[in-house]
C-alpha cells in the first residue's frame, strides 16, 4: 500500500463510518422487528385512529426524525407501509386523487 492510499484510506474513514451507523440505524435495525409486531401495531392505530391511521404513523415518524431516533423512524416507517398495503378507505379516495399519494397532503388540503 502507498502513502497517498493510507492516507487517502484515513481520511475516509469518518466519512464510512457515519455512513454504516446510518444503514445500520435506519435501514437494517427496524428490519430486526418482527412482521408480526409490525402488523399488530398496524391493526393497534387502525383500532385507535381508524381512517387516518396512515396519518398518524407518518406524524410519529416524522416525530422520530425531529427527535433523531433514527431506529423509530424506521419502525414507524413499516408500520405506514403496512397500512398502506392494506389499502385506504373509499372516502379517502378523492382527497388523495387530488393532492397526490401522501396521506398527509390530503389532510391538509380538506383544512
Amino acid at each position: 500500500m502507498t502513502w497517498t492510499a493510507a492516507i487517502w484510506v484515513t481520511c475516509t474513514m469518518p466519512i464510512w463510518g457515519v455512513a454504516l451507523v446510518f444503514g445500520w440505524q435506519y435501514a437494517i435495525c427496524p428490519h430486526l422487528i418482527p412482521a408480526r409486531r409490525i402488523e399488530a401495531l398496524a391493526d393497534l392505530m387502525l383500532a385507535a385512529h381508524g381512517e387516518d391511521a396512515e396519518h398518524e404513523a407518518f406524524e410519529k415518524e416524522v416525530d422520530a426524525w425531529y427527535r433523531s431516533d433514527l431506529r423509530a423512524q424506521g419502525a414507524w416507517r413499516r408500520i405506514r407501509r403496512s397500512l398502506r398495503r392494506r389499502g385506504r378507505p373509499a372516502a379517502s379516495a378523492h382527497a388523495t386523487s387530488i393532492t397526490g399519494s401522501a396521506p398527509h397532503m390530503a389532510r391538509r388540503a380538506s383544512r
